[in-house]
């Protein structure tokens, strides 16, 4: 199921996506069956595939802002995860920091928060081994 999705991503095969995503019962199945989201338009694609799914969506994300090359690609994943209501404590450091970058993004000070409660966790953690 896990090879035919991905496959399915990489096709934008929209049909088998939809039939992997419904015969997966694991509560956390989109971290294996979201892939290539690499670009806004992919993240879109796999967005409205799976119906704004929030798991998918926070993987989708994720990932797409992992291959963001540039302003004009974060500025729209940015304006997309605003817009479907992206919970900020979802997204990754590295994702974090490139939508802090973004002018129109209006959760920078829980970005920020968030970022430093991470590196102070991390510190802590550390300092105890």
């Amino acid at each position: 199921n896990i090879v035919l999705s991905r496959l399915a991503c990489i096709n934008k095969d929209t049909e088998a996506l939809v039939k992997c995503w419904s015969r997966d019962t694991r509560e956390d199945k989109a971290k294996d069956l979201v892939f290539e989201a690499k670009s806004p338009e992919m993240l879109k694609w796999l967005c409205d595939t799976l119906n704004h799914d929030s798991s998918a969506l926070e993987v989708a994300a994720n990932e797409c802002f992992k291959h963001s090359s540039d302003e004009k690609d974060t500025k729209a994943i940015v304006d997309y995860i605003q817009m479907h209501g992206v919970p900020v404590s979802v997204l990754d450091n590295k994702a974090l920091e490139l939508a802090l970058t973004v002018d129109s993004f209006a959760h920078k000070d829980e970005a920020k928060r968030i970022l430093e409660e991470r590196k102070n966790k991390k510190e802590t953690t550390s300092s105890s081994s």
